[in-house]
């Protein structure tokens, strides 16, 4: 029976594509797609003899049999715990299983393979990290079904020919052994590859980025795509001898630094960029977003703050980073800080950021998506300072927890007491103007990336173990259940 056609007889009804009736199936229409579905997905997982033409033009059956692998096969309680992460129930825990299981030298036992392929098939971000705890068997399994057979074929991939994730994967491993090698062979295709591509080559020259790579960047800065040319420009400006930065920081020196305190801004800007059309300012003015509404002095300034690396706005201006911060106070000034913050990955001005606006929970920033984005981008330090504030989470801050909702980084104790000791207030003592299941995602995220010793070990854990809280909340279950697991698999393994 066709896998697609009862596919297609389950979802548009038995009425509409009726199956044939077979032999020893129910004659309900419904019953025997369903029994059809069940019997076709398991053929599907099942091998088949593989049969190869002889010399002489006879069949052939041949035995295959996997290469040897001397790894034990993980346990029962192991096995227990995969099978409940590829059902779905407990799945993001997927990258620590296997990270275990290959600190442990184990590998999965042949069972759940074709589970683990079919998961390895999906998620192709995570297929080596796969491959790699199936085993020898897992790769000859995956040979011989069509659907799994790229997990285990290992070809070489050329930059020429490949597809694109291939060539992006090709040049990133390239380019940390032989970044020469590597920015040669972008120097030859630049002019054909598409915008979208070129933006993620351009983020690869990141990686061992030298003296030598400035002359494609500059290519790049010549750019039809304004964001190609952004891109290139804020690598450009990380290179401390760069031609482009030196440009940049002049620019920005004699045009741009007086007017970073608000009083002075609009007559310095007026004084230093007299003329949209003057010579000097055409290659930074398509650089920044100009409606026709819009201040070209103020975006192109805005623009500055946004790219320069957070460093050069002390050197260049003389003001310290409180002093910055409170000139950017501002919502829109604010954003473009806050943007150039992550952008250059600068956690040491956090304590500035948030010491300025913490003041003030009315402030529009903490409802903008560049305060989120820093605070996910330096949660560690972020939540030192609420913690060693007494800062809490409300209304105004909500987005506090929507950036430790996206931290999928390894957690701190600090981060866990803090975001427990919060829903507590919220859901058990009822302290807090947001109600408990706003922190259902954050603290899903939490039990993920904690160490699931830190959480057990905390207050709001304990006082529940002894039913010091009459309720049970949906959310806080699924986060202990996820951290049970989480230490239970962790002993299932060692």
């Amino acid at each position: 029976m066709n896998w697609s056609a009862i596919l297609k007889t389950t979802i548009t009804g038995t009425e509409r594509s009726p199956l044939p009736e077979q032999p020893g199936v129910a004659h309900d229409p419904a019953q025997t797609a369903l029994e059809s579905l069940a019997t076709a997905n398991l053929l599907r997982k099942a091998g088949r003899r593989v049969v190869v033409m002889g010399r002489d033009g006879n069949r052939e059956h041949w035995k295959i049999t996997a290469e040897a692998d001397n790894r034990p096969v993980c346990g029962d309680d192991a096995a227990r715990d995969l099978n409940l992460i590829l059902s779905g129930r407990f799945g993001e825990a997927m990258p620590e299983y296997a990270g275990l299981l290959l600190e442990k030298g184990k590998q999965v036992p042949p069972e759940l393979l074709p589970e683990l392929l079919d998961r390895a098939a999906r998620y192709t971000h995570m297929a080596a990290q796969l491959m790699a705890i199936a085993g020898s068997r897992g790769a000859w399994l995956a040979r011989q079904h069509p659907r799994w057979a790229d997990l285990a074929e290992k070809k070489g991939a050329d930059w020429f020919t490949g597809s694109f994730p291939e060539r992006k994967l090709l040049l990133q491993e390239t380019r940390s052994r032989n970044p020469l090698l590597a920015l040669t062979w972008l120097e030859k295709t630049w002019k054909e590859e598409k915008p979208a591509h070129k933006l993620q080559f351009i983020e690869l020259l990141r990686i061992r980025l030298s003296p030598a790579d400035e002359p494609l960047l500059k290519r790049a800065l010549q750019d039809k795509n304004r964001d190609i040319r952004i891109a290139a420009l804020e690598i450009l400006l990380r290179l401390p001898d760069s031609e482009t930065r030196a440009q940049a920081l002049s620019f920005f020196r004699e045009r741009l630094s007086d007017a970073i305190l608000p009083a002075r801004r609009e007559k310095v800007l007026k004084k230093n960029l007299p003329d949209m059309s003057e010579g000097g300012l055409q290659r930074w003015m398509s650089m920044p977003v100009i409606t026709g509404k819009s201040d070209w002095r103020e975006a192109l300034f805005l623009f500055f703050i946004s790219i320069l690396p957070p460093g050069d706005l002390m050197a260049q201006s003389g003001l310290t980073k409180e002093a910055i911060v409170a000139a950017f106070d501002n919502a829109a000034d604010a954003e473009q800080l806050l943007e150039s913050l992550v952008r250059h990955t600068d956690a040491t001005w956090t304590d500035a950021v948030l010491g300025h606006f913490c003041t003030n929970w009315r402030h529009v920033i903490w409802q903008s998506k560049a305060m989120t984005a820093f605070i996910t981008a330096f949660a560690p330090d972020a939540i030192d300072i609420f913690d060693r504030t007494g800062a809490g989470i409300g209304f105004e801050n909500e987005c506090v927890l929507r950036a430790l909702e996206h931290y999928d980084r390894p957690w701190t104790r600090t981060m866990v007491v803090f975001l427990l000791d919060q829903y507590r207030r919220a859901a058990f003592s009822f302290q807090s103007e947001i109600p408990g299941w706003h922190f259902a995602p954050a603290l899903r995220t939490a039990a993920y990336h904690c160490q699931p010793a830190d959480a057990l070990a905390t207050e709001v854990a304990r006082a529940y173990f002894q039913s010091q809280y009459p309720s049970r909340p949906r959310e806080f279950l699924t986060f202990l259940d996820i951290i049970r697991f989480r230490q239970g698999m962790r002993q299932h393994i060692a």
